[in-house]
């Protein structure tokens, strides 16, 4: 019998901006999952929109998987992938 998490899975973001500029800024989503297709970043752009704007778009926003086979997929909305 097994009960809880073994090992939890995280998502870290950084924003980098200038104090100068803050309206140019770029952000970094590292997962803990073997990779994140285009999909999955479209619909987190999506809803950063709804809260603030065009402020983050497909330009300034990159996310990336630390490539490891231990953590749940099946979300990245590609057949062959999934």
């Amino acid at each position: 019998n097994t009960a809880g998490i073994h090992t939890r899975v995280y998502a870290r973001a950084f924003i980098f901006a200038e104090a100068n500029h803050l309206d140019q800024r770029v952000v970094f989503v590292n997962l803990d999952a073997c990779m994140a297709g285009q999909l999955v970043t479209s619909h987190v752009i999506s809803k950063l929109a709804k809260t603030y704007g065009r402020l983050y778009t497909e330009q300034n926003v990159a996310i990336s998987g630390i490539h490891t086979h231990s953590t749940p997929g099946g979300f990245l909305e590609y057949v062959l992938y999934d």
